[in-house]
């Protein structure tokens, strides 16, 4: 009991010395939300409900794209960890991966639209990587993996069996059918593993490493 009221003392005792002397990061803060020092000083509990709601914000445009658009001000002096919890949003593995576009500052006699657009197509086409990879090679990765997916789906049986010959036996096997039964199977696996929704942004190249387990060869 005795120790619980000594943590407590001097907890209380840190509040009020903070209180007195203000934010000691009000002079050492991140500089835009690509700064790598936000990762190395990141406590995923602080501000953990905060980083919720905007999550929440953003899954309610995804989900219901016609929703009116609104303005979320994000406010706190300086030092406060506005800039962080941007950070922890834009790099951060919470919630659904996503492209966001986080411009410095806005020029006032620029069309915004076209303003917009620009800091989109600078974005994508940059070096910058969220979540440890290039946003242009995660929406590229998406990109493939569905019209992959879709082309091997409406190939027919003797089609698939082009994809995956018996070795060895060349034209022999294709007019008796032989291995036809695991070159479908071959191929219905590759369908599926590239049906199947991913999440993970930190890996590009994953339909290449598929259609090598599936023992596809891909000739760039």
């Amino acid at each position: 009991m005795s120790q619980l009221l000594i943590n407590e003392t001097n907890h209380q005792n840190a509040i009020d010395w903070l209180k007195r002397q203000g934010n000691p990061f009000r002079n050492y803060f991140a500089r835009n939300p690509d700064d790598e020092v936000c990762s190395i000083y990141h406590v995923p509990e602080l501000y953990a409900r905060e980083r919720e709601q905007l999550l929440r914000v953003v899954d309610q445009y995804r989900y219901t794209p016609n929703t009116h658009s609104e303005v979320v001000p994000i406010l706190g002096n300086k030092g406060a960890g506005k800039t962080h919890l941007l950070h922890s949003i834009k790099h951060g593995m919470e919630g659904n991966w996503q492209l966001l576009v986080t411009p410095g500052s806005y020029q006032r006699d620029t069309d915004f639209l076209e303003y917009l657009l620009f800091q989109l197509l600078d974005t994508l086409l940059g070096g910058g990587k969220q979540r440890n990879s290039r946003p242009l090679e995660y929406v590229g990765e998406q990109l493939i993996r569905m019209l992959l997916s879709r082309t091997l789906a409406d190939l027919s049986s003797e089609e698939r069996l082009d994809l995956f010959p018996p070795p060895g036996l060349g034209w022999i096997a294709k007019t008796f059918g032989l291995g036809s039964t695991q070159a479908l199977e071959r191929t219905q696996w590759l369908i599926d593993a590239l049906s199947r929704p991913s999440q993970d942004a930190k890996s590009p190249g994953m339909v290449l490493n598929l259609c090598d387990e599936a023992g596809l060869t891909c000739n760039g």
